[in-house]
């Protein structure tokens, strides 16, 4: 029998220090659903050696592309098929090795010009379940569903800016730590030579894995936190408010706290509710559970959203480090979590109260306090709306 926890102390014994990461990692890779995640780290840090390592765990294919900025895309991914051309006169593309791999890995992807990003953005493209590709009207035969990875490097005058529209693309963003004094100690002593890996999956072992992930349930509560959570992080643009009522970060404030804190060019779109509810399934499966739960998304709150969603200089200020400024948002993301929470009680309360087209005084109640906590929770006040609509028609109030 698999016990995939195995697998999971193996790369924890070999990728020191990442523990967390390790484990992101592995999610990734055992979805049933093609994910695209970002790693950033110095180098040294294993970027490359992590995926690598996963990839021969579960007896994968992997391929390798060094980005360079006058790399040319289209001739990597699937040069012309030359004899075809020459002697069936048929213009034809050979696709490459990397492109036909199960995990594929990108070295340095912001040294690609954007011209060449943007011709990874169909394959990148991952929201239908698969992966697609076309090269000059010629499409590639069904590739393969497993995980690309893109190393990014920190800014310098090599690199190209990634624009927002092609880092949403990715599932995840993954920032690898350096290891202790006593990891590299480990390191240093020939430790990690000594430990073995474990027997890699069969292609049929693989598949069941990923078919056992499939079967983990999210629950609807799950479900609608996630959903409240991505509203959270895209309601106060600045283009939807200016719909509504007068655009200002003031009458913003008022209805979502987080309005002072968030860059309105970049909101959370809603490929980061994909992302959350299929890596949630892997991680619960990981840590051997048949159900997702609050904790799953803790875990994968911050790299869901560390690359999509921009922050205002004067927050993060606040802050050490920017890693630091994410999680005080998780945090605060959470705590609105269970402030909807009470008032979800609060709601059913009303509900109960309303018969034969009356309402209790206690329901009166409970419908004035839900009603003052919408003016100030925006996302909220707009889940409840139809509900609270509802309980007026029903009463006549």
């Amino acid at each position: 029998m698999i016990k995939i926890e195995d697998y999971l102390s193996y790369l924890n014994s070999m990728i020191l220090g990442n523990r967390e990461n390790n484990e992101l990692m592995l999610a990734s890779c055992i979805n049933p659903n093609p994910t695209n995640a970002i790693i950033i780290g110095s180098p040294g840090t294993s970027k490359t050696t992590s995926v690598l390592l996963i990839s021969q765990m579960l007896g994968s294919s992997f391929a390798k592309l060094q980005a360079t900025p006058n790399l040319d895309i289209n001739k990597v991914l699937g040069p012309v098929d030359l004899k075809k051309l020459l002697v069936e006169k048929v213009e034809a593309v050979k696709w490459s090795n990397w492109t036909k791999a199960y995990f594929k890995f990108i070295d340095e992807f912001n040294r690609l010009t954007p011209e060449s990003a943007v011709s990874l953005m169909e394959l990148l493209d991952t929201t239908r379940g698969k992966r697609s590709l076309h090269i000059n009207q010629h499409e590639a035969p069904l590739l393969p569903t497993g995980p690309l990875f893109a190393t990014m490097n920190h800014a310098d005058s090599a690199t190209n800016e990634v624009f927002p529209p092609m880092l949403d693309r990715f599932d995840l963003c993954i920032v690898m730590k350096h290891p202790g004094s006593h990891d590299l100690y480990k390191i240093g002593s020939g430790q990690l030579k000594q430990i073995k890996p474990p027997k890699p999956l069969t292609e049929s072992e693989f598949d069941g894995m990923k078919s056992e992930v499939e079967k983990v349930e999210v629950p609807d509560s799950i479900l609608r936190y996630v959903s409240l959570l991505v509203r959270d992080l895209s309601f106060c643009t600045f283009g939807e408010m200016s719909t509504k009522t007068t655009a200002s970060h003031e009458h913003c404030a008022k209805l979502c706290p987080f309005c002072p804190k968030i860059d309105h060019r970049s909101p959370a779109s809603p490929r980061v509710v994909l992302s959350l509810v299929s890596l949630s399934k892997s991680l619960a499966y990981l840590r051997g559970k048949s159900q997702v739960t609050h904790d799953e998304i803790k875990s994968l709150v911050v790299p869901a959203i560390r690359h999509r969603v921009r922050l205002q200089l004067a927050y993060l200020n606040k802050f050490k480090n920017i890693n630091d400024a994410y999680e005080d948002l998780a945090g605060q993301l959470k705590a609105n979590l269970i402030a909807r929470e009470a008032m979800d009680h609060v709601l059913l309360k009303a509900l109960e109260g309303i018969q034969n087209g009356h309402i209790s005084d206690e329901a009166k109640s409970s419908l004035h306090r839900l009603e003052e906590y919408a003016k100030k929770d925006g996302v909220y006040g707009e889940l409840v709306h139809e509900q609270l609509s509802l309980i007026r028609k029903k009463t006549g109030s």
